[in-house]
């Protein structure tokens, strides 16, 4: 399933437009994003928890040219599902 499918689904089984499924979808998204990029986490009861983890600078060799190359330093989303949620997807 994609977002658009998601969306289609969402609205019929709620009776209410695509548009406003998709405008919430949309903020929702954002929201975590904005949250996540200020450093906190976010915790969906039932769901899951979006975390991020920082990635230092680091050096590694290219094994063809055996050149040192340095892989910048990032930030990678996370997100580990709840007991709930696996509880759930196991009972079907």
């Amino acid at each position: 399933m994609n977002k658009r499918e998601m969306i289609v689904r969402t609205s019929e089984k709620l009776d209410v437009p695509q548009v406003m499924v998709e405008a919430i979808w949309d903020q929702c998204e954002k929201e975590i994003i904005e949250t996540l990029a200020s450093g906190e986490k976010v915790a969906i009861s039932g769901f899951g928890t979006f975390t991020i983890n920082q990635k230092d600078e680091k050096q590694r060799i290219n094994y063809f040219t055996k050149e040192r190359i340095i892989v910048p330093a990032k930030t990678e989303p996370k997100f580990k599902f709840s007991d709930v949620f696996k509880a759930q997807i196991n009972r079907y």
